[in-house]
């Protein structure tokens, strides 16, 4: 029993200085926001961008877009084709904590 309470409390402690060490990711820009033909995901600011991801969501959840900006740090995507409303994403990089918001599209 004091073997399994010590490998708990040793997992833990690692769960939590690894989640410590995350750091927090500079902003990425969002605009025009609401958007009527395009948006733009604007990431040149944070030095870390080469290894992000950017995932778009609908409202009910589902993946609608997924963006790496392995390549660019600034991704211009044409959203004419998409249907109106409201829809969520996240900015995720290597070693920073993931950075959220909405966007609309009208």
């Amino acid at each position: 029993m004091n073997k399994t309470f010590n490998l708990l409390a040793f997992i833990a402690v690692i769960t939590l200085t690894f989640t410590a060490c995350k750091k927090k990711a500079a902003p990425i820009s969002v605009y025009p926001n609401p958007a009527t033909t395009y948006i733009i995901f604007d990431a040149t600011s944070n030095t870390d961008y080469k290894n992000g991801e950017i995932t778009v969501k609908d409202v009910q959840g589902n993946i609608i877009k997924v963006f790496r900006t392995k390549d660019s740090s600034r991704i211009q995507w044409q959203i004419d084709t998409f249907d109106r409303g409201l829809y969520h994403y996240s900015y995720t990089a290597d070693k920073m904590k993931t950075q959220t918001g909405k966007i609309g599209f009208n």
